[in-house]
C-alpha cells in the first residue's frame, strides 16, 4: 500500500474505530505536577489490522480479554505524544468524524515542548491545557 493510500486508510480506520483523547494524570508522589498528554487509539477484535497499525505506524499493541468469555479478545493501538501528533498533522484534513477532536489535539501540542524544569508548569500554560482537556472530554462525551 502506497503512503498517501495508508494514510486514507488509517484516517478512516481512526473516525470509525478509534479515539483521540488529551489524558491527564494527576500529582502522584513520584510526579508533583499535573500531567497531560495527547494518545490517539483504536480498539478492535483484528489482530491482524492492530499488528498492521503497529508496523506501519509504530505505538503498541494491548490485548484485553472480555468480561464474557463466548466474546473475542479486544486488541488496543495506541499512540502517544509526539508520535500521535505527527500522525494527527498527516490525517487530519482526510479525517470525517473526529476532525474536530484532531485539530484541537494538533493545538493542545503547541502547549507542549517547552522544559520548566524545577519552576513548575506555569499558570496560563496549565489553565490552557486544562481547558483543552475539558473542551476534548466534551467531544468526546457518549450519548446525548
Amino acid at each position: 500500500m502506497a503512503g498517501a493510500d495508508k494514510l486514507s486508510y488509517v484516517a478512516g480506520i481512526i473516525d470509525g474505530e478509534g479515539w483521540i483523547s488529551i489524558k491527564k494524570n494527576k500529582p502522584h508522589v513520584t510526579r508533583p505536577g499535573t500531567q497531560y498528554f495527547l494518545e490517539l487509539g483504536v480498539e478492535n477484535t483484528s489482530e491482524k489490522l492492530m499488528l498492521w497499525l503497529e508496523a506501519n505506524f509504530s505505538g503498541l499493541v494491548y490485548l484485553r480479554q472480555p468480561r464474557n468469555p463466548k466474546w473475542k479478545p479486544i486488541y488496543s493501538w495506541k499512540l502517544r505524544c509526539s508520535r500521535a501528533a505527527a500522525l494527527l498533522s498527516e490525517i487530519s484534513d482526510i479525517l470525517v468524524i473526529k476532525s474536530d477532536r484532531a485539530k484541537l489535539a494538533l493545538k493542545f501540542t503547541e502547549t507542549i515542548g517547552t522544559k520548566y524544569n524545577n519552576i513548575g508548569l506555569p499558570n496560563n500554560v496549565f489553565t490552557t491545557r486544562e481547558s483543552m482537556f475539558q473542551e476534548m472530554k466534551t467531544l468526546n462525551k457518549k450519548g446525548v
